[in-house]
């Protein structure tokens, strides 16, 4: 085909295909560090008052959250439920509750944003037929 090399455009899509996952995991991590802080203080540090949630949530909650979160909920010691969702600046012990709930595990979340990063800025098609335009 006349001489003509489409290994270094490829080479080179290949790069850029490989900064825009690198530059989409850094962002990711950032917002992942700053989305999981408050659960990871309270679930690495502080622990939570196993009576203090069962006092107002059901069994099943609890299961949840264990399966989510083990070892968050302690029957010795840890801190009342209440005063964590004061501490934190939740509205109410429900929002504290349903943050636990909701609770993805990081590596997880982290694939969801590089995805959605990745959707959300596409990089110009790198398919080419072997056509030369002239």
């Amino acid at each position: 085909m006349y001489g003509l090399s489409l290994a270094p455009a490829r080479q080179k899509v290949n790069e850029q295909s490989h900064d825009r996952e690198r530059e989409a995991r850094k962002l990711a991590k950032e917002v992942v560090s700053d989305e999981y802080a408050v659960i990871d203080e309270i679930w690495n540090r502080r622990r939570v008052n196993y009576h203090s949630v069962a006092a107002d949530y059901d069994r099943d909650t609890i299961k949840d959250i264990n399966r989510k979160l083990p070892n968050l909920l302690v029957k010795n010691g840890g801190v009342a439920l209440d005063e964590l969702a004061d501490e934190y600046g939740f509205e109410s012990t429900c929002d504290l509750i349903d943050m636990f709930l909701a609770y993805t595990p990081k590596r997880i979340r982290l694939e969801q944003l590089v995805a959605q990063f990745l959707e959300e800025n596409p990089q110009p098609s790198g398919d080419y037929d072997g056509d030369v335009p002239f």
